[in-house]
């Protein structure tokens, strides 16, 4: 469950355009503790990591989702 609490303030690393958007987030968390597959709420979105690195992880938006969220601007 979301709780709502903020844990880290990201930058957005890098954006790849493919079939879907692939979004980095660069962060201070211990991306250790991430999983691939996992799930993490950026700015209410919620986004599967499809890839991970030091300080920084990834994952593809979907075309829906930049409609109808902020991550599109």
């Amino acid at each position: 469950m979301f709780t709502g609490i903020i844990t880290d303030v990201g930058k957005i690393k890098n954006i790849k355009n493919r079939s879907e958007t692939r979004i980095e987030f660069e962060t201070q968390l211990n991306v250790d503790d991430f999983e691939l597959g996992g799930s993490i709420a950026c700015c209410g979105v919620c986004l599967t990591v499809v890839d991970l690195g030091v300080n920084w992880f990834a994952a593809d938006v979907s075309s829906e989702t930049l409609q109808r969220t902020t991550f599109g601007s």
